[in-house]
């Protein structure tokens, strides 16, 4: 798991961060790792069809895994 938040959650949550992320790691498979960094916003498309903008204050968790056949 890709953990990546902004870094204005961290001045708005203070120490509540860390309890965002150990909830974060409760809801991960078992033996799961977890990775991550502070960033200053993130870049994504606020809806279909809308070009990208920045977003502040946000949390994004990407899960990177593979299946068995």
């Amino acid at each position: 798991a890709l953990v990546v938040s902004c870094v204005g959650r961290r001045a708005v949550l203070g120490q509540r961060c860390e309890e965002e992320l150990e909830l974060a790691r409760e809801a991960l498979p078992p033996g799961a790792v977890m990775a991550g960094f502070y960033s200053y916003g993130e870049i994504a498309p606020a809806g279909a069809l809308v070009p990208c903008e920045l977003h502040n204050q946000t949390l994004v968790l990407t899960l990177i895994g593979e299946q068995s056949a």
